[in-house]
């Protein structure tokens, strides 16, 4: 490794060739460059300089050592730049997940309108993935933020509350006797049918138990497989209102309470955001106020 803080005693004693110059020049006594120089020439295991008689010159390496530090200038100042500009411009992707059933809200396509008028050049890549999922993207810097449908401490996140789902028991149209249905699971079931259920409070005597003869990883597919009689299960009641045959589905309230979940927004705590991701968020805000 090389220590990169004794590259500023280096550089003025290379561009000098006088010790007690490059010492006035950064603000150094003369031994704390020759402690700097010390130490590089131990880390790289070179001389940096050649005495002749009372004179001092670079050696090759120091030569080499200079090129490399004032191309180093350069590639930070760069990155400076692109920093600074991400802070301000908006353009470039934005990265973030979402539970399937978030894609189906309307939120989404209210996001795309105001992309289409006031960012054009801002691009979305989004991720479809469970909760958990999303929040190890978030945390591996995969996605710039997410959504998700649970809270799962952390003292790296940060969680903002978006807005609240409801979730309903679904069946075909038809079903006579539920009892003896089965169930259709999904990715994310799991968690969605267990809340549902400890908001019923006892009033789940009339359910079958968990035995399925459905699975698939897509919500459509879940509501196809429920129209066509295959089984029943739970969703959120937005994706189900929003399916194009939803005439052969049946919403069951009548027996049971309504159970709602919060959906959060969810990013890391002390990460400073660049103003594209900053500015789809705030979308998102102004939807929460709407």
């Amino acid at each position: 490794m090389i220590d990169t803080s004794c590259f500023k005693a280096f550089e003025s004693a290379a561009k000098t060739l006088n010790f007690t110059e490059a010492a006035s020049k950064v603000a150094m006594t003369q031994s704390g460059i020759s402690q700097h120089i010390a130490k590089l020439e131990k880390d790289l295991g070179v001389n940096l300089f050649i005495r002749v008689g009372k004179k001092v010159h670079l050696s090759e390496a120091g030569r080499k050592l200079l090129n490399f530090i004032e191309k180093h200038h350069d590639e930070v100042d760069k990155l400076r730049e692109e920093l600074n500009r991400e802070k301000t411009e908006l353009e470039g992707i934005v990265k973030y997940s979402m539970p399937e059933s978030c894609l189906l809200s309307p939120h989404f396509s209210l996001l795309l309108k105001d992309k289409a008028r006031n960012f054009p050049g801002v691009g979305l890549s989004v991720f479809l993935n469970h909760s958990e999922e999303v929040i190890r993207q978030v945390l591996g810097y995969e996605s710039d933020f997410g959504f998700v449908t649970k809270y799962l401490p952390n003292e790296e996140l940060s969680y903002e509350d978006f807005c609240d789902e409801e979730y309903v028991l679904i069946t075909p149209k038809n079903l006579k006797d539920l009892k003896s249905s089965s169930w259709i699971s999904y990715p994310g079931f799991e968690d969605i049918s267990k809340k549902w259920l400890q908001d019923q409070k006892g009033l789940v005597k009339g359910l079958p138990p968990f035995r399925f003869t459905g699975e698939t990883n897509g919500l459509k597919a879940v509501l196809l497989m429920v129209a066509n009689g295959m089984g029943i299960t739970v969703l959120p009641r937005h994706c189900v209102e929003t399916f194009e045959n939803s005439k052969d589905i049946r919403i069951v309230n009548a027996d049971f309470k309504t159970s709602k979940n919060r959906i959060y927004i969810v990013k890391l705590s002390h990460h400073q955001l660049p103003a594209r991701v900053s500015t789809v968020i705030k979308v998102f805000r102004e939807m929460k106020k709407g």
